[in-house]
């Protein structure tokens, strides 16, 4: 990553040293607060006013080689870097920006600290972003393009989503591992995403030709070419947004899908930008979790989520498997105490809000030990195969064995959510990404199912009056609650059938339509 600013200060003194980026920020005059970077090859140190004195208030900003740096925090004076746990250091900040006021206690040097990653093994989880449309690049399948054989992987499975989807879709989170081209780009480098490679879709004029990585070129401080080299072709992908060919996603809308080609001249929509899914950039770009806003119990807002990749739980989020069921229509829920969700597990997420950026989730780099025991969700991943049959890639909702968690209410149900956008029509299979509640191994079933972490199973909802089952006496018991005239125990955790925390009308209905079977 490439910087031309006076206020670039480095420690390097000859300009052929290619880890000098600017080595004529030497010759700034020196202020009170001097700054520099303890790896000059992984991040960059900037201060806003180089020739600063005591009264000055000044930032200094870390900025890292996304691909090869990690910012570790800030620290007051030179250590060897080399042969320190950069790790235990005592740093000052981990934030990236740090403002001071200059005084005769602080001046001194102070030193971005930064650690390098191995892009070619550990890769970098990030989200990739055109330029021109705003679209996120994503690795999915989709069931209704019929395309031409030699681009049937690269057309249905890349998709391009609306940014203000893309950061609750797993699909759009992409982890790239490629080999460091020492000027701010890759080579050999794929795209990972869903269990699945871009050199699997990309870099291919013909579907004979064998499967190849592509480059990651940086075109600016900003933005990035992705292209694939052949025989008298380069395969730029681009997005042409609205003129390009789009598909409906289920649960999603219209998505587009990409162009690949030579290009004569290089535009917006050829560039991309990559923004990294790290703790070190989570303030300014993100992916999460995004609730129904009636999917509501407690005052907290659930979803559920499947990923091939593990995530560490940010803002409190917190991560249930499903591991026993708790008598009629009530499933127990075990917290992952950890908040770290392993690759392919299905969960529950208990999450503070609607909006994704309140509920973080941090893609990690190491592989995460499965977790222990029996969990009765089942999560669900699907990328087209060359059948042609969806039923091959995809799981077909089954409402006999089946309860998915309702867009409607905090509970498992056994008809589908709604597609919106399709009319208002059920869906025909598990949406990508999401879980359900598996029943196959269960004698009896009911319509619904709600979930408790309590191990007491005396608590069952309708059963007003405790008498271990629910039928119209409890009915009865509640509307007498409401009208006040209700004698004898009533068991309130058991009456408030929408979690509210109050006693109406509604709750009857419930109570009603669960003896109904409805």
């Amino acid at each position: 990553m490439k910087h031309c600013s006076p206020s670039v200060r480095s420690t390097k003194k000859e300009s052929t040293d290619p880890a000098v980026f600017d080595f004529l920020a030497n010759f700034v005059e020196k202020g009170d607060i001097a700054v520099f970077s303890s790896n000059e090859s992984a991040g960059d140190a900037i201060i806003d006013n180089p020739e600063n004195k005591v009264g000055d208030q000044i930032t200094m900003t870390a900025v890292s080689n996304i691909f090869i740096g990690v910012f570790m925090g800030w620290i007051k004076g030179s250590v060897d870097f080399e042969n320190t746990d950069l790790d235990k250091l005592n740093y000052i900040s981990k934030d990236q920006e740090l403002t001071v006021t200059v005084t005769e206690e602080n001046k001194g040097e102070y030193y971005a600290v930064f650690k390098s990653r191995d892009i070619s093994k550990e890769g970098l989880y990030c989200m990739v972003r055109n330029k021109y449309s705003g679209n996120c690049f994503g690795l999915k399948g989709n069931k209704e393009l019929t395309l031409s054989v030699d681009q049937r992987y690269f057309m249905n499975s890349v998709e391009l989503v609306p940014e203000i989807k893309a950061h609750s879709l797993p699909a759009t989170v992409i982890k790239i591992i490629g080999t460091y081209d020492g000027v701010g780009g890759l080579t050999e480098a794929e795209y990972q995403s869903q269990g699945y490679s871009s050199k699997d879709i990309g870099g291919s004029s013909s579907a004979t030709s064998a499967p190849r990585f592509i480059k990651v070129e940086q075109y600016s401080t900003d933005s990035y070419l992705t292209y694939a080299e052949g025989s008298g072709y380069t395969g730029y992908w681009v997005d042409f947004h609205a003129d390009s060919i789009k598909s409906r996603e289920e649960l999603i809308g219209e998505v587009y899908h990409p162009w690949t080609g030579n290009a004569s001249e290089i535009t917006n929509r050829h560039q991309w930008e990559i923004l990294p899914l790290t703790e070190e950039y989570m303030d300014k770009y993100y992916f999460g979790a995004q609730p129904s806003a009636k999917t509501k119990k407690d005052g907290k807002y659930y979803t559920t989520m499947y990923t091939a990749f593990p995530y560490k739980c940010m803002d409190g989020v917190k991560a249930y498997i499903a591991d026993k069921m708790m008598g009629q229509g009530r499933v127990h829920i075990k917290e992952i105490e950890s908040g770290i969700v392993p690759a392919n597990t299905a969960v529950l997420l208990e999450c503070n809000g609607t909006d994704a950026k309140e509920n973080r989730l941090i893609p990690l780099h190491y592989d995460v030990d499965p977790i222990e025991g029996d969990n009765l969700l089942k999560g669900e991943i699907w990328l087209n195969d060359e059948s042609g049959n969806p039923d091959n890639y995809r799981t077909r909702f089954d409402s006999e064995t089946m309860r998915v968690l309702s867009d409607k209410q905090a509970a498992f149900l056994n008809k589908n959510n709604n597609d919106t956008a399709n009319g208002d029509t059920l869906l025909t299979y598990i949406a990508n990404n999401t879980c359900y509640l598996d029943l196959s191994g269960e004698e009896s079933t009911t319509s619904i199912y709600t979930w408790t972490t309590d191990d007491d199973d005396s608590t069952l909802l309708g059963d007003a009056n405790g008498d271990k089952s629910v039928d119209i006496s409890d009915v009865l018991l509640t509307v007498d609650e409401i009208l006040g005239k209700r004698k004898g125990i009533f068991i309130f955790k058991n009456a408030d059938m929408n979690f509210d925390n109050r006693i109406d009308i509604s709750d009857v209905l419930l109570i009603v339509n669960l003896i109904l079977g409805k």
